[in-house]
């Protein structure tokens, strides 16, 4: 298996251990998070930091995932991206479409930041 799932009280870190992002890992990555997306604890933060090349076919279902995360109300946050990975992401316009930051730690803040931003929209449309 080239996934490794590690779930927290908020969050779901999904470790990419392989250093090719293929179409195979991306099928992989789409039904765990999918599976993830069900759970109580919805969040999922995707750890790239052995991933050093990808497959320019495989990217597109980051973006796919990313939407199915936001209409589940749940956040998806990239981390530890490579540079040549990037590059490719920024080739296909990705990088501006998905939340991505250097570090798991700064993934896991802007989980927490979503969070608390789900919680004061919900709290503002509860007064109408």
């Amino acid at each position: 298996m080239s996934i490794k799932v590690d779930t927290k009280e908020r969050f779901t870190v999904v470790r990419l251990s392989e250093a090719m992002f293929s179409e195979n890992m991306a099928e992989e990555l789409a039904a765990t998070v999918a599976k993830l997306l069900q759970q109580p604890v919805k969040n999922v933060v995707i750890d790239f930091a052995r991933v050093t090349n990808a497959a320019l076919s495989a990217l597109p279902v980051l973006a796919d995932l990313y939407q199915q995360a936001m209409e589940n109300t749940a956040s998806f946050v990239l981390c530890n991206i490579h540079v040549s990975v990037r590059k490719l992401l920024d080739e296909l316009d990705l990088s501006d479409v998905l939340n991505i930051t250097p570090t798991e730690s700064e993934a896991v803040d802007m989980v927490h930041m979503e969070e608390m931003e789900r919680e004061m929209f919900n709290g503002l449309q509860g007064d109408d």
